[in-house]
């Protein structure tokens, strides 16, 4: 027999093997998952709103009284910053004041930061005045309540570690989102489905394409799956262009005449015209300026020149519209999930996904407490792998392998849930037939 009719007040229908798989799964991903899907959701959705947040707590640094007058020249700023700056630290790019209102951010590497940790000096852009330093993250130049916001999001302030509890939501989010779409179509026509299963359901659909969004765009940036992502863009030719800094040999040899305007100004003639750059100095004496889009409102704001020092010519150039599909789409993820393209309508969409997903979870969590009792007397895996054909089998084991070997953080909780339901309920028939056999032998 193919199907068994099981009955828990509607919770369980006649079912086949593929039924039984999904249905085990999509309760283990709400038991054993669904906790760290609450922390990344939660999480997601304090930091999705961090920009208005951030732009109100630091307003005395990030925003300056309208000016009557131009502003001052870049490099008068910039000696205004280095005389602030401590001496150990080094001075590596600015960001101009270009939007109304805006101050402008010289940015130092130090001794002791993290990994895309800078620290930046606020500079009144019409009266060279330091307004204020702090530690800035990443392309974004998240300030220290964002970064830490982000931080708690990616890796729960755990380090590398702690990236395997985001992971482990982006791995089975995907798996959640799709089996419960497949067991709404195989007992779709089920009448009996209590109210609080059918909310889950119609939700859960509605979410369907959010969710799928959003497990593979975290993925994509990853500890492990996401070093593997990379592994195959870049085998396949579609990786993120670099912008290259090479500088063209020149004969007799020139002194570099480049300074910080001057390199900013070449850079506006050649079609940079974002709202929001990054002026970057030579990482080493044979080496371009480079002036960076870092304005991530906008899909398209993202191209980069490298400016030779001595001749204030554009030796490269680097197009956003040049990209492979790819690198345009992961960009495009990448923004999209934290909330920055398009400003705040993207952040709602956010918002309505998170907290449906919560929603769908405790409604889930509701279900399962009903029948908590009975978890481990309902078809486990190996129920369904024992009733599916040999060809079945053979394919369910060939996609476990690859998705363990893609996903690995995805691999191993499969694996350990796999052994749960093999062990607990192997010691319980145990326990079970050692008590049947103490009172046989007392009577």
């Amino acid at each position: 027999m193919s199907k068994v009719a099981f009955d828990a007040r509607g919770s369980h229908v006649a079912a086949g093997w593929s039924v039984w798989l999904v249905r085990r799964l999509h309760t283990w991903i709400g038991v054993a998952v669904a906790p760290f899907l609450l922390v990344a959701a939660v999480t997601g959705l304090w930091y999705v709103w961090t920009p208005q947040i951030e732009a109100w707590y630091y307003r005395d640094w990030l925003r300056v009284a309208p000016a009557a007058a131009a502003h001052v020249p870049l490099q008068q700023q910039v000696v205004a910053a280095t005389a602030y700056a401590r001496p150990e630290w080094r001075l590596v790019a600015v960001r101009p004041a270009l939007e109304p209102q805006a101050s402008t951010r010289v940015l130092f590497s130090a001794p002791g930061l993290g990994e895309g940790e800078r620290w930046a000096i606020f500079v009144n852009p019409a009266t060279a005045d330091v307004l204020g330093a702090a530690v800035v993250y990443g392309t974004s130049g998240a300030l220290p309540l964002r970064s830490v916001s982000s931080l708690l999001h990616r890796q729960l302030l755990a380090g590398e570690t702690g990236r395997a509890y985001s992971e482990l939501a982006a791995s089975w989010l995907w798996v959640a989102a799709l089996g419960g779409m497949y067991l709404w179509w195989r007992q779709r026509r089920t009448a009996t489905a209590p109210s609080v299963r059918v909310r889950h359901v119609r939700w859960g659909l509605a979410l369907l394409l959010g969710l799928l969004f959003l497990s593979a765009s975290g993925l994509t940036w990853s500890r492990w799956a996401g070093d593997n992502i990379g592994q195959w863009r870049r085998a396949l030719g579609w990786g993120t262009p670099q912008l290259p800094l090479q500088l063209p040999e020149v004969a007799p040899a020139v002194q570099p005449v480049a300074t910080w305007d001057s390199v900013w100004a070449a850079a506006q003639a050649a079609g940079i015209d974002a709202q929001r750059v990054e002026i970057r100095l030579p990482p080493a004496a044979d080496k371009a300026w480079s002036v960076v889009e870092v304005d991530r409102r906008w899909p398209t704001q993202v191209d980069a020149v490298a400016i030779d020092p001595r001749t204030l010519e554009v030796v490269h150039v680097l197009r956003f519209a040049d990209f492979p599909l790819a690198a345009k789409l992961t960009r495009w993820a990448v923004d999209l999930h934290m909330g920055v393209m398009f400003g705040w309508p993207n952040q709602l969409a956010l918002t309505v996904v998170g907290l449906g997903l919560l929603l769908l979870m405790g409604w889930g969590w509701r279900m399962w407490w009903r029948r908590r009792s009975r978890f481990w007397d309902e078809p486990t895996v190996w129920h369904a792998w024992r009733r599916a054909p040999w060809r079945a089998r053979v394919v369910v084991l060939a996609v476990c392998v690859l998705l363990g070997w893609a996903l690995p953080v995805l691999g191993v909780s499969l694996a350990l849930m796999a052994l749960a339901d093999a062990v607990v309920p192997w010691w319980r028939a145990r326990q079970r037939r050692a008590a049947t056999t103490s009172v046989s032998g007392s009577v």
